[in-house]
């Protein structure tokens, strides 16, 4: 599933939606996508890879390698994402940045529709993203959640982004 238009991508948004580990650490989710970043790296190696991530994460995201970027926002957190205020102002924000891709990274509890529909409304053109539930054009590259303990890597997997 992997599209052709990966060898001319030139932007790459990455947002952790869920909150994988330790509630009381934000930044923990963070860390659980070192590995996926370093696979979409070596698979787009002409794009630059940012991250979204709420302020409270800033600081452990800042420590990622292979990221050329951190896009601080107060609605990259599930909390304030329902505030529409607030996603429609990062609506605006991922607009203004012309991503190609969006990849939304769900910790197996959350859905990534959310956060796929503020890049569908930001015209972001390739929305990747795994739940159980499909959402109908939100994503254009669904994948079927499986219980699976590492839904990045499974995710990335099932794109024809391996190992």
């Amino acid at each position: 599933m992997l599209h052709e238009e990966w060898t001319t991508v030139q932007r790459i948004l990455v947002i952790q939606a869920g909150a994988r580990g330790d509630v009381a650490e934000p930044g923990a989710a963070i860390w659980s996508l070192v590995e996926p970043i370093a696979r979409l790296q070596q698979a787009a190696p002409q794009a630059n890879i940012v991250l979204l991530c709420a302020p409270t994460a800033s600081q452990t995201a800042l420590a990622l390698p292979d990221v050329a970027e951190i896009l601080i926002h107060p609605a990259a957190s599930e909390q304030e994402l329902s505030d529409s205020t607030k996603a429609l102002d990062l609506v605006d924000v991922l607009r203004s940045e012309n991503f190609d891709v969006a990849i939304v990274f769900s910790d197996g509890q959350t859905s990534p529709h959310p956060f796929a529909y503020v890049c569908y409304l930001a015209g972001i053109p390739i929305r990747i993203g795994q739940s159980q539930e499909f959402g109908g054009g939100v994503l254009t590259d669904w994948v079927k959640q499986r219980d699976a303990a590492d839904h990045p890597i499974e995710l990335l997997n099932a794109i024809g982004i391996g190992a």
